[in-house]
């Protein structure tokens, strides 16, 4: 029973976390609201009225005006440690350019650079 429990309240806390709560309102805001407009025209015309946009419940609005200051709460928390974010990414993706302390001659490069010998050499 408790680990039942503690799984119901660790799927509970996640959804929270997620927003799903937001969405659960939302459905339940359209359901009512195509009910309800279904009372008072064909049930193709309230679904249409219900997802518009132009007809929102009380509902509709308080889930919209919640939703965007949390979204704002969101971003004012994470703005300053962005700025520090970015400057720590172009450090590690552009890193300085590797200078060597002892230069390469340029006889070694251009060895290098030739073709194998033919035939191969053979062992003695």
């Amino acid at each position: 029973m408790l680990n039942r429990l503690a799984k119901v309240c660790l799927v509970a806390a996640l959804a929270v976390s997620l927003g799903l709560h937001w969405a659960f309102l939302q459905t339940v805001a359209w359901a009512g609201m195509a009910v309800r407009f279904s009372r008072e025209v064909p049930i193709r015309e309230a679904i249409a009225m219900t997802f518009d946009g132009k007809h929102p419940c009380t509902i509709c609005d308080l889930v919209l005006e919640a939703h965007k200051a949390e979204q704002k709460k969101q971003v004012e928390k994470l703005g300053p440690s962005l700025d520090g974010l970015s400057a720590t990414l172009q450090v590690i993706l552009f890193p300085p350019e590797f200078q060597s302390q002892y230069p390469i001659p340029l006889r070694a490069l251009q060895a290098r650079s030739l073709s194998p010998p033919v035939p191969p050499p053979r062992a003695a």
